[in-house]
């Protein structure tokens, strides 16, 4: 049993609003899916969600264990919109 809120959790916005949500775990075997929510059905929220999921990829230069064997958990990517 997991609990969403301490999972990442990347987002579609449309407008500043969020349209759906994505909560997963990545292990050595993959990515498992937790919970896939979209707002509004039938305009492939899910489907854009589960390929941004699947087409991300840790940084290579970012070890999977911290300091004192602490797994990383979160990473962030930002985004600069101009």
């Amino acid at each position: 049993m997991y609990d969403a809120s301490t999972l990442p959790a990347p987002v579609a916005e449309q407008d500043g609003r969020i349209q759906g949500l994505l909560t997963s775990t990545v292990s050595d075997d993959g990515l498992q899916v937790i919970s896939l929510d979209a707002l509004v059905q039938h305009v492939s929220i899910g489907s854009a969600l589960l390929t941004a999921a699947a087409d991300h990829k840790p940084k290579p230069s970012i070890p999977l264990t911290g300091n004192y064997g602490i797994p990383r958990r979160d990473e962030l990517t930002l985004e600069l919109a101009i």
